[in-house]
């Protein structure tokens, strides 16, 4: 099994396939617009700042250890 990396639904490789041609077909399936970019709008996409992750941000150990003090 591998996963997308774009939606990251689970993709089912069918017995006799390898894993590339399974990933090819659920992002023409998919996503026909990730497949239909040229290289240099992907490479400008990949320059683009990754979105940011949710979820709780931890402090620094310092920053604990100080406020303990």
């Amino acid at each position: 099994m591998a996963e997308c990396r774009t939606c990251g639904a689970t993709i089912e490789v069918p017995e006799g396939w390898s894993v590339g041609p399974a990933v090819r077909r659920h992002y023409w399936e998919v996503h026909p617009e990730r497949m239909q970019k040229t290289r240099a709008d992907k490479k400008a996409e990949e320059a683009l700042p990754a979105p940011k992750k949710g979820g709780r941000k931890r402090a620094a150990p310092a920053v604990v250890a100080a406020s303990k003090a």
